[in-house]
Formats: C-alpha cells, structure tokens, sequence
C-alpha cells in the first residue's frame, strides 16, 4: 500500500488467494490509484508468456503505455523440514519459486 500511498500505480500478481488479492487492489483503488492483479505460479515458468502477455495488454488499456517503472520480486515459500529430511522434489520447488522463476520472470 505504500508504493500507492506514494502515487504509483500497482501491477501485483498472487498464487492462491484471489480474494485477498481483490482486496488489494480495491484498497489501492481507494487511494485514487490503478491496480490490476494476475494469478502468477513464479515456479512455472511455462506460464510466464500468457503473463506477459496480460501485463502488456493491462499496461495499453488501463495505463496507455507499454513498459512499467519499477520491478519488485516479492514471491517465496517456506519449507519446514530439516535439511536431511528435504527430498529432491522440494529442493527443485524452492529453487524455482525463489531463484530460476524470478529470474526469467525478470
């Protein structure tokens, strides 16, 4: 909210909560902002085209431009388990979601 607060406008994307997202972005509309919010899997990096496309299709209609000014990488999970109880599944998902997802998302 403070990026809003501070007169951006607001990109934000979400795994799970649709509704906590909504609200978001409502809250951000109430501050006399735009915002929009995409369902992002960052562990999936198949999906980040159709994302990119929304993104560009949200920049020209709601925003009439075709880049955006500031990029912040926000997505991460917790892993709970003990080092040696980590299976290699796991280990694969984190390293998607916090290192090879926002790298080619970015």
């Amino acid at each position: 909210m403070n990026l809003a607060r501070s007169g951006t406008d607001v990109i934000l994307t979400y795994h799970l909560n649709q509704k906590e997202a909504e609200s978001a972005v409502a809250e951000i509309v109430a501050l006399g902002r735009k915002a929009v919010a995409f369902k992002l899997d960052t562990g999936n990096v198949s999906a980040f085209g159709d994302f990119a496309k929304q993104v560009r299709q949200s920049l020209s209609e709601i925003w009439g431009r075709d880049r955006f000014d500031f990029l912040v990488n926000n997505a991460g999970t917790s892993h709970h388990a003990a080092f040696d109880k980590t299976t290699e599944e796991e280990l694969d998902s984190l390293y998607h979601v916090h290192f090879k997802g926002v790298f080619f998302l970015t």
